[in-house]
């Protein structure tokens, strides 16, 4: 499909997106009914100056905790809010544009915005104070970034999509994993550049180089004014440990730092030996209850001590050399248990329906756990009880999802193959190898979380692309008919 002319961001686009957020800020804020729908929002009315002190050694990144705090100094909290649903807003505007870019329908540009805009899951980030509320709508500029540079093969169009992702790695660490897709990009552009701008070849090689890498020095120095000097931080190191302990079923450690994880994996592996759970309750188990009963923001106390005991210790690099050394002798478990948890993200396996959670209740008499444990998987169920009685119908639909997703990466494969320049195809395949790598990454260093299916929604939504094009070519089809 050519592209002849491309839409442009424009003073209407940016007018309506205000009046838009406006109305959302005012609707949600004001109608019960509508402002339930968010369900708990998190917001910080008093933003204090970020450190992290002996009191708190896994420290979370303090670039978002530094932007909330500078901005709570020049505005109050509503601006604050307004601020992100404007930018929330803002981003779907663009995506929107892109559409249009890619001569998509007018009604299947307006059902893709309104199933963005009107997530109550992502209204609840941007109503909140917290990561994801700027994440989230650098995700989606993102998105629309992508677009724009495949169908505007355009130098400052790569360096804007280079911005993008730093601000996202700036704002959470994690993102790192989508360097994985965007130095390929960085690559496959450059070295394709125009013999009548070589000059300018280095410099912009150059350029994009250090947009990528800035992140890794601001995080660096907003690290050293934010965390104590006496603080060792193993914020990475607590999250491997538990992810560790989680996936290998093996006892085979034999350092002296390693035997708790022996004594864990022996606990864990007298669980899975007990109960007669279905498939969605054991998913919960091995991919939500065994890596936070393993995770000292949970506060097990084994494991507390074993981070006080070695607090002098580099245990990030101690446990990441650990994790990839079991990871090389037994790749298939972990591959396989990756893939598990992949899928229990899909399934929203943190969330229970009423008689899974009856099931769960009746093995918790077993004595294998102990307080802190029962503390753990009741804290789960009471954090997701108000979406029992749904759950049945979010799996059903994410399932669908994912496998037509999986079915648009599969025929823009085939695709390419044959027509190297299929936009569309491009496309999804970005997009849901972006989704695949990040939603690995998070539930499998961390644990399955419902809000990872949701912050990342988006790019699942934007992986059909390819099967988005041929309902559009249908559509399109038709019209001429008439």
């Amino acid at each position: 499909m050519l592209i002849n002319k491309t839409r442009s961001l424009s003073s209407y686009d940016i007018a309506l997106s205000i009046i838009i957020s406006l109305l959302i800020y005012l609707l949600f804020s004001n109608f019960s009914i509508l402002n339930d729908l968010l369900g708990s929002t998190s917001v910080n009315n008093s933003f204090k100056k970020p450190y992290c002190d002996e009191t708190n050694y896994f420290c979370r990144p303090a670039f978002v905790k530094f932007i909330y705090y500078y901005l709570g100094k020049l505005i109050n909290i509503n601006v604050i809010i307004y601020f992100q649903i404007y930018l929330y807003v803002f981003s779907i505007t663009l995506i929107r544009i892109q559409c249009v870019n890619l001569k998509l329908n007018e009604w299947i540009i307006n059902i893709l915005v309104i199933i963005l805009l009107f997530n109550p899951k992502n209204l609840k980030y941007v109503f909140s104070t917290v990561e994801e509320s700027f994440y989230l709508p650098i995700l989606l500029i993102i998105i629309s970034l992508i677009i724009k540079l495949i169908v505007e093969k355009k130098y400052k169009n790569l360096i804007y999509f280079n911005i993008a992702f730093a601000i996202l790695l700036l704002i959470r660490p994690a993102a790192i994993i989508f360097y994985i897709i965007a130095l390929p990009i960085n690559i496959v552009y450059l070295i394709n550049i125009k013999k009548d701008i070589f000059k300018n070849f280095y410099f912009i090689s150059l350029f994009c180089l250090m947009i990528l890498i800035v992140p890794f020095f601001v995080n660096n120095s907003l690290n050293k004014h934010y965390i104590s000097k006496s603080v060792n931080n193993n914020y990475f190191s607590m999250h491997a440990l538990s992810s560790l302990i989680a996936k290998q079923k093996n006892t085979h450690f034999e350092d002296e730092i390693s035997q708790l994880i022996n004594i864990q994996i022996t606990k864990l592996n007298e669980v899975r030996k007990i109960g007669n759970l279905n498939l969605t309750s054991k998913l919960h188990f091995e991919c939500v209850i065994f890596p936070a009963m393993n995770n000292p923001i949970y506060k097990e106390k084994l494991i507390l001590n074993f981070f006080q005991i070695n607090k002098k210790l580099n245990l990030n690099k101690k446990l990441f050399n650990l994790y990839v050394k079991n990871f090389l002798k037994n790749p298939a478990t972990f591959l396989w248990s990756f893939q598990q948890c992949f899928f229990a993200n899909s399934m929203l396996a943190e969330i229970l329906t009423q008689k899974e959670t009856d099931d769960i209740n009746k093995i918790l008499l077993n004595p294998i756990f102990n307080d802190n444990d029962k503390r753990i998987i009741l804290l789960f169920q009471d954090d997701t009880k108000n979406y029992k009685n749904v759950i049945t119908k979010f799996r059903f639909f994410n399932l669908c999802l994912l496998s037509i997703s999986i079915i648009s990466f599969i025929l823009s494969i085939k695709s390419i193959i044959s027509k190297k320049n299929d936009k569309f195809a491009i496309l999804s395949i970005l997009f849901f190898l972006m989704y695949y790598l990040v939603v690995n990454l998070h539930v499998n260093l961390v644990h399955a979380q419902a809000r990872w299916f949701f912050t990342y929604f988006p790019l699942l939504i934007f992986s059909n692309l390819k099967i988005i094009e041929y309902i559009n070519l249908i559509l399109f089809n038709k019209i001429l008919k008439r």
